[in-house]
């Protein structure tokens, strides 16, 4: 995801993609793939299979080669494809040489080539070829290998546990990669099959939930920790694939008083009770008032309050509910009446009252309606003669944007980009700087045929 000021670092999808973790799957059965899917998978037990897998390729291979060498290959693989070996990518390998598994793979894969391919194993996520080196590099993972068949010998590896797919998601899409997962469709296969599997769900840079609704995120700390926060949630984190995506999500934007480490930390914490407030399934302001009454000792402790907008969307009815702890109302742009108004509903802060009262707001979002979520490092940021980028210039800049026609990531970019002229090239933020841009997809008009014009006859 790009940034808009290379001196201040951004944070993007800080929120969970896929929910809580689910319990892992055995893949016992399947033919050309034993894999132990049980025992611990506690991260000393992680540790240790990690260190268990070798680093090397084959010895005929890498025998000639120093470790000097080897260093000064890792460094130039990416300026020199000619120095990697014949199975480094997966259009070098002749398919019909591949055992069964690894032929289905690079069929996959084939049709996603700008994505990175994470196949279901058992309790893993692996990648090979092209994709398993890059995720070495970038996520540190070992780089190990599979064999491929008889005339390919071993391929290149590497694996992420299912249970930890979110964790390592979210930085490959904060790194600005699209990520396809093919998951298993079946516990069992047929007797001497493999196990049927598809894609399932495919993840792209500024694109959280695929089915109704196009979402951007960024945040940018004004120190390297901040007290910002914004989540995606689903409210049925049971269900897998397009059930999930169907399903109602929960949207939060939240803001600490205070900056730096003690308002991170102190809205992880708060992270942690909401996400275990969503599971109960109750709508935004019982779900508010009850994470106030759990908030009421820490934050006492801490001498600090929150400011928490919460809503949940059903992508099939488009239909959204609300309730605020006293932060910024979000803007919703009308793309019918090209206005913008405010979603507000009243609430007090969390941590300010044990007994605090939350209204409930909902709305009916149509195709081509702008939500923006922000939080006051927004509006209150200085610009160079003194003035506040304020709540005026945002809603001015939001309506060019979304008159503009672009999709959530395009809003957002013109969003930062314009409070990054504003406050300056060189001036640092005083406050974190959060923004959240849901968009409704574009209805589809077919053009009108008459019945003068018809090629039909009776």
């Amino acid at each position: 995801m790009p940034r808009s000021a290379e001196s201040q670092p951004e944070l993007a999808l800080q929120g969970s993609l896929f929910g809580d973790p689910e319990p892992p799957v055995s893949a016992a059965g399947e033919a050309d793939e034993p894999i132990d899917a049980g025992g611990d998978l506690s991260d000393a037990a992680l540790g240790a299979d990690a260190a268990s897998r070798p680093r090397k390729r084959q010895a005929t291979q890498m025998s000639s080669v120093t470790n000097e060498e080897t260093d000064a290959q890792a460094d130039n693989a990416d300026e020199n494809d000619d120095d990697q070996p014949a199975w480094a990518h997966h259009s070098q390998v002749d398919q019909s040489q591949l055992t069964p598994m690894l032929r289905h793979y690079v069929e996959v894969k084939a049709a996603h080539p700008e994505r990175v391919l994470l196949y279901r194993l058992g309790d893993f996520f692996e990648c090979f070829f092209e994709d398993a080196i890059t995720l070495s590099r970038l996520l540190e993972l070992t780089l190990t290998g599979k064999e491929g068949g008889k005339a390919i010998g071993r391929v290149p590896m590497a694996g992420i546990p299912h249970h930890a797919a979110e964790r390592y998601c979210s930085e490959l899409i904060r790194r600005g990669f699209s990520v396809a997962l093919c998951d298993q469709l079946e516990a069992t296969p047929a007797k001497g099959a493999l196990l049927k599997r598809d894609i399932t769900r495919v993840l792209t840079p500024g694109t959280v939930l695929e089915e109704g609704v196009d979402l951007a995120a960024r945040c940018r700390p004004a120190f390297q920790v901040g007290g910002d926060y914004y989540d995606f949630i689903p409210t049925r984190p049971e269900l897998i694939g397009r059930r999930r995506e169907c399903g109602r999500w929960a949207l939060v934007m939240g803001d600490v008083m205070g900056k730096g480490v003690p308002a991170g930390l102190l809205m992880t914490m708060l992270r942690g009770m909401l996400r275990a407030e969503v599971l109960s399934g109750l709508p935004p302001d019982r779900i508010l008032h009850d994470l106030n009454q759990l908030a009421q000792e820490d934050l006492a402790q801490s001498h600090r309050f929150v400011t928490l907008f919460y809503s949940d969307f059903d992508p099939r009815s488009r239909r959204l509910r609300y309730a605020n702890a006293a932060h910024n109302p979000p803007l919703l742009w009308r793309a019918q009446h090209r206005s913008i108004g405010r979603l507000d509903a009243a609430g007090l802060l969390i941590g300010l009252q044990p007994e605090a009262e939350y209204g409930l707001g909902e709305v009916l979002l149509e195709p081509g309606d702008v939500l923006l979520y922000y939080t006051d490092g927004v509006t209150e940021a200085p610009g160079m003669t003194g003035d506040r980028f304020d709540e005026a210039r945002l809603i001015r800049t939001l309506d060019l944007a979304c008159r503009s026609g672009q999709g959530s990531q395009g809003i957002l970019n013109t969003l930062f980009d314009r409070l990054d002229r504003f406050v300056g090239k060189d001036h640092q933020l005083e406050d974190d700087a959060s923004m959240v841009v849901l968009k409704v997809p574009e209805a589809v008009t077919l053009p009108s045929v008459s019945a003068s014009s018809s090629s039909l006859t009776s």
